[in-house]
């Protein structure tokens, strides 16, 4: 096995899966300005107890994880269905349901863990479904701002996708190897509430609004299109830098370049594959 594509060994595996817990740090400028008083309240609405009577419990930490999986996944997959060559516009209505769908996923995956606290019951499990749904949403999150913005199937398109996945990758193994999750100034929250804004824009205005050309032959979707780009550089070269100086980590024999490689190598040859 190339000592490039090299990966995790049974052994931090099991630390990994074991003795791994949950810790974040920094706030992104919403979160801590706007989002993070909403959410504080909107929490203290759900219930602090379940009823042993039901056999499901739809304020549970999972349950809202779940939930919010399948309010991204549904409009990103009838947006896919509305517009499948990538570059037509969709019906208005099916953005405004995108844009809905983003608020409640985000809304959702910011109360599981505040009501996983307050009500006792955060688990390990439930730490790696909530990451589990985060990489799923990412998908159909990436797949979503593809077609809104009518980028092709082209390589532009192709690079957005691998950028926005890339940076999601290297955040979490940013996380390996310094024990919690490093939020930035500009970070997931403000990224969500750009779809939104996009979405709106398409169902309110012009489903094609994002198609007009500005000058010099740069469309209105080229200032998001390279936002991501700038977003996703900035947070894989942050990522790589802190990931280097934290390399000396008990539980981390795998070294920070051989998984950056691999995920490299997968990103290039992916791309070679166009």
């Amino acid at each position: 096995r190339s000592e490039v594509m090299k990966y995790l060994s049974e052994e931090e595996l099991y630390s990994l899966a074991f003795d791994h817990k949950y810790a974040s740090r920094g706030s992104s400028i919403l979160d801590k300005h706007v989002m993070s008083k909403f959410w504080s309240w909107l929490v203290e609405c759900l219930p602090s107890s379940q009823d042993p009577s039901l056999s499901v419990h739809w304020s549970a930490p999972n349950s809202l994880t779940l939930g919010g999986l399948f309010f991204m996944v549904v409009p990103a997959i009838i947006t896919i269905i509305s517009c499948q060559d990538l570059s037509s516009p969709a019906p208005q209505w099916v953005y405004l349901l995108n844009a809905i769908g983003i608020f409640i996923y985000q809304t959702c995956d910011a109360l599981d863990g505040k009501q996983a606290r307050r009500t006792g019951s955060q688990s390990s499990f439930g730490e790696l479904f909530d990451h589990g749904c985060d990489a799923i949403s990412t998908i159909f999150a990436a797949l979503s701002s593809i077609y809104v913005l009518q980028l092709g199937t082209g390589w532009y398109g192709f690079v957005t996708f691998l950028s926005a996945m890339a940076s999601f990758a290297g955040a979490h193994i940013q996380t390996y190897y310094l024990g919690y999750l490093q939020f930035g100034l500009f970070d997931v929250t403000e990224i969500q509430w750009g779809g939104i804004i996009t979405n709106l824009l398409c169902a309110f205005v012009d489903p094609d609004l994002f198609t007009r050309e500005l000058a010099f032959s740069i469309k209105i979707a080229d200032i998001p299109t390279l936002g991501i780009f700038i977003f996703s550089f900035n947070a894989i070269v942050s990522n790589i830098h802190e990931c280097y100086n934290k390399s000396g980590v008990q539980h981390a024999t795998t070294k920070p370049w051989q998984l950056w490689g691999g995920l490299f190598i997968t990103c290039l040859s992916s791309c070679g594959r166009m």
